[in-house]
């Protein structure tokens, strides 16, 4: 798949994610190590709706457990380290709403 279509996979799956049943499914069909493998990527395109996708999946416990015991933590920070950290912050301090 080019890049373009794992970022509007991404982004739908960020759209759907609000929705409690989809979190559920996304961590059933194993999405939470898929979407972390994404934050590696450089295409900010690509990092903003999988950190959104992150980010509604924190909102069910058992997500959130697996995102921190499949190394989600150290991965975020890492990017934040990085040179995306400006574009991430200042999207993330906009208000958009995600």
């Amino acid at each position: 798949m080019c890049c373009y279509g794992y970022r509007l996979a991404a982004k739908l799956l960020q759209r759907l994610c609000h929705e409690r049943e989809c979190q559920n499914s996304v961590q059933e069909h194993q999405g939470i190590p898929i979407l972390l493998s994404q934050l590696h990527c450089d295409n900010v395109n690509l990092l903003l709706p999988v950190l959104q996708c992150l980010i509604h999946l924190c909102a069910n416990p058992e997500a959130n457990k697996e995102i921190r015991q499949m190394g989600g933590i150290p991965t975020i920070l890492a990017l934040l380290r990085s040179g995306v950290k400006n574009i991430i912050l200042a999207f993330l301090t906009s208000g958009v709403k995600t």
